[in-house]
């Protein structure tokens, strides 16, 4: 082509951006910018979208803030288009306050936006900021609802809301999903609420989200915190699939109930019998069971199989763990 146009040069770019080739794109744009051509809105767009993809090998938030900088500058005018791609580069470079600017002046703050802004402040505590834009987010969905409500769940504090939330979702006939009972699951896990989160047990029973691992998992642990750890085993044995973090749920629930016997007996099962890899959290509740039930030999095979057996570098707490024995 002896003379590329700027739509020329934006269908290359957008190309190698959709194919993963994020470092040939932005040498692209270098290449627009010496010919004289001025990149527009979707130029933009499309530099902003090669930075989160995972394979730039520069941090998003930088080409945010120079791309930011440059059209701020410039003669174009932005628009949802751009300003979502900015917004999503600020988000996955973990620079809310960044990403907020560009929030507010979108026209439309579509609801996928919201629902990364308020996760964003509730991955740093910032309930209120949360709270206002879940507030501002005139067409709600259950996936907004599922932020605040997974949010509030991580925290002690705030778990008491996400059960509030969870109702008022009810009330105005959103229907939940996994997430959505995980997460309440895990607030009565945090609030030992037994009885809350057995009335809420109750709801996905009736659904095919009963024996669903996520589900499961949170039972397990809401059970075990609650000192119900024969309830916990009937939910673990109800599963017709089971994960690491099942099975590290009841062993941890049994070490910390008074029975290190029965927590090693399932270390041992999930390990030799259904072969599955057992994580750092893993050899933790199996540490400390044998710290409970003296067992110092066995304690000292299980510490040792970390390195020698699955490869995996023990942890000050595990050294901590370990010494009890």
């Amino acid at each position: 082509m002896p003379q590329r146009t700027l739509s020329a040069y934006n269908c290359m770019i957008a190309g190698n951006v959709r194919h993963g080739f994020a470092e040939e794109a932005f040498e692209l744009v270098r290449e627009l910018c010496v010919s004289g051509e001025k990149p527009d809105a979707y130029t933009f767009s499309m530099i902003l979208k090669g930075s989160t993809s995972g394979n730039a090998g520069i941090s998003s938030h930088f080409v945010a803030r120079e791309v930011h900088d440059q059209f701020s500058k410039s003669y174009v005018i932005g628009d949802d288009v751009l300003y979502t791609a900015l917004f999503d580069a600020y988000v996955k470079g973990e620079r809310i306050d960044y990403a907020r600017r560009v929030f507010d002046l979108m026209l439309e703050q579509n609801v996928v936006c919201s629902t990364s802004m308020i996760t964003g402040y509730m991955n740093q505590g910032r309930w209120e900021d949360a709270e206002d834009v879940f507030e501002k987010t005139l067409e709600k969905d259950v996936v907004v609802y599922n932020a605040m409500i997974e949010g509030y769940s991580k925290s002690v504090e705030m778990a008491k809301k996400a059960i509030e939330m969870y109702i008022e979702m009810q009330r105005l006939d959103f229907t939940p999903t996994i997430s959505t009972f995980a997460s309440i699951i895990g607030a009565c896990s945090l609030l030992s609420a037994f009885e809350i989160g057995q009335q809420i047990q109750g709801q996905p029973i009736k659904t095919e989200f009963f024996p669903h691992i996520k589900m499961g998992s949170a039972l397990i642990d809401m059970y075990s915190k609650c000192v119900r750890t024969e309830d916990a085993r009937r939910v673990f044995d109800y599963m017709p699939r089971r994960n690491v973090f099942s099975w590290t749920s009841m062993i941890d629930g049994y070490g910390k109930n008074g029975s290190p016997n029965e927590a090693l007996a399932l270390f041992n099962r999930m390990i030799n019998v259904s072969r599955i890899t057992p994580n750092h959290v893993t050899f933790l509740g199996a540490l400390s069971a044998c710290a409970h039930a003296g067992l110092v030999g066995e304690g000292m095979e299980i510490f040792k199989s970390m390195e020698r057996i699955h490869s995996m570098r023990p942890r000050v707490e595990h050294y901590v763990t370990y010494k009890k024995d």
